[in-house]
């Protein structure tokens, strides 16, 4: 089943891709004051295409879904949108959100980083503290330190938090630093 998830989700994935970037001709700009995905066509030539609601409404109905936590219909909508030729980075965060906690599906960690390390590909920075968490939950003090200090420089509040708590204690080859720890606490509300 999950080969079967990931192979469906690939494919249509790079259906998608192909079917924005096939006609080189007609010029795709959608707008979105938030996302903005540059496509590289055939002999280099770029292509900017931007996320929109009214062009993504099956996405933002799984958006939806997800905020009601009604995970499986989410998971449905982000098919079903990506077979219509929707596309919207958010839905590796979310996909990884789902199958990091078992939410709508089996857990999967490993598909979960999937989605997350892809999530981060598409700029999906929310991604980066989901990553230092499950670092964090591995006992690998290094990567949940670069994930959370990421996640900082790009201005994502959690980030402080995580970093925070690798410090408040001390947590594996982090000494801990009450002090530090406070601070980025602080920092975190701050931002």
């Amino acid at each position: 089943m999950k080969r079967l998830l990931i192979t469906l989700f690939s494919f249509l994935m790079l259906l998608t891709l192909c079917s924005c970037t096939t006609n080189t001709a007609s010029k795709q700009e959608l707008t979105n004051d938030n996302y903005v995905v540059t496509i590289v066509v055939e002999d280099g030539i770029e292509k900017k295409m931007e996320m929109d609601a009214n062009k993504t409404p099956l996405i933002h109905e799984a958006n939806e879904l997800f905020y009601k936590r009604e995970y499986s219909a989410s998971i449905s909508k982000i098919l079903l949108a990506l077979n219509a030729g929707e596309f919207d980075p958010i839905i590796y965060h979310r996909l990884g959100y789902m199958y990091k906690n078992g939410f709508g599906v089996d857990k999967d960690i490993d598909l979960a980083i999937d989605f997350y390390t892809k999530g981060l590909e598409y700029d999906q920075l929310g991604c980066l503290y989901n990553l230092g968490v499950y670092y964090t939950e591995q006992k690998d003090a290094e990567n949940a330190k670069e994930m959370f200090e990421k996640a900082i420089e790009v201005n994502i509040p959690l980030g402080y938090y995580g970093l925070g708590y690798l410090y408040f204690n001390g947590f594996e080859t982090i000494e801990a630093d009450r002090t530090k720890a406070d601070e980025l606490f602080d920092k975190g509300v701050e931002t």
